[in-house]
């Protein structure tokens, strides 16, 4: 594909459908040109063909503690800044890490927690000032600290980062949850929201190399909490393939992982700093398929090409 194309859909968004299209299914194998995923994600619903929004935390309870949970899937992460900095005054700190939840640890998780404020009569507890700075899952970054939490709500405290890397006005919320019902928080509008459900994400995730610093590589995620297995077929053409039991080797997703993403054992867009790409990142295998199992059915996708941070691709039902 010619990379003219590049610069036209940036120009011109062109995409199958947006988030007022009729949720009416794929009759046939449909083009999808996505946004510059360096300027924002793309994260899209399979079924329908949608592109939707997602949260940035979940507040819940477990072990004992009040936790607080990265929507890691969609590439939130988070740079832990100094304990006892005045919230007014801290800045994005200098040299930033950024990390995010895996299936076996949280960022954040219950770190917020002063243990010696419990309170036994309502069970509430207080925080110990770690001011947390958030790449949130459409980009926005933000300063954020938890006050307090019990068994009903945390109370919180945010405030977003100006275009020259000072911090706007402090915001205060009270976020209602359960143990049984977790709050979705969702900084761009600031409240809470009923999760969407989407599928494939394409997004700029932030990488730091020790030594070399932080890098933004485009990378492609899975909803992990709702992909359930996916294979990969060589040389295999979206319109020409038919599905049989026989020519399908699935692998279950694993939560601990991203295969498609950077760095994934099954990575689709692949950072190359030799020649003849000298830096660029390319589709590595536009001649493979990509098959992905949802509780909504079955669906076939083969990337095409990648340029200026777009990302052009096929896809149907299987």
């Amino acid at each position: 594909m010619k990379h003219f194309l590049f610069a036209f859909a940036l120009g011109i968004l062109i995409t199958a459908c947006d988030t007022n299209s009729d949720e009416s299914g794929l009759n046939s194998p449909e083009q999808i040109i996505t946004k510059d995923l360096t300027q924002s994600p793309t994260y899209f619903k399979l079924s329908s063909g949608l592109t939707v929004d997602t949260w940035d935390l979940a507040f819940t309870s477990g072990n004992q503690s009040y936790l607080v949970d990265l929507n890691q899937d969609a590439g939130a992460t988070v740079t832990i800044g100094d304990t006892g900095t005045a919230f007014e005054t801290a800045g994005f700190p200098g040299t930033a890490y950024f990390a995010s939840d895996t299936g076996t640890s949280m960022a954040i998780g219950a770190s917020w927690m002063e243990m010696s404020t419990y309170n036994p009569t309502d069970h509430s507890i207080g925080g110990n000032g770690t001011i947390y700075f958030l790449r949130c899952a459409d980009y926005q970054r933000i300063k954020f600290e938890v006050l307090s939490a019990s068994p009903d709500e945390f109370q919180i405290r945010w405030a977003p980062e100006n275009e020259d890397h000072t911090f706007g006005v402090t915001q205060t919320a009270t976020v209602p949850y359960s143990s049984g019902e977790p709050a979705y928080w969702d900084f761009s509008i600031a409240s809470t929201v009923t999760p969407e459900d989407w599928d494939l994400g394409l997004v700029s995730l932030p990488i730091t190399i020790p030594g070399a610093g932080t890098f933004y590589m485009p990378s492609v995620q899975l909803n992990l909490t709702r992909v359930i297995r996916f294979a990969i077929l060589p040389d295999t053409p979206l319109d020409s393939f038919e599905a049989t039991t026989e020519n399908i080797t699935w692998v279950p997703v694993d939560e601990l992982h991203q295969p498609l993403g950077y760095g994934g054992d099954n990575e689709i867009l692949v950072y190359h700093p030799e020649p003849p790409y000298n830096h660029k990142v390319i589709v590595e295998h536009p001649e493979q398929l990509l098959l992905i199992e949802t509780p909504d059915g079955q669906y076939k996708i083969q990337f095409q090409d990648y340029g200026s941070g777009v990302v052009v691709f096929l896809y149907g039902e299987v």
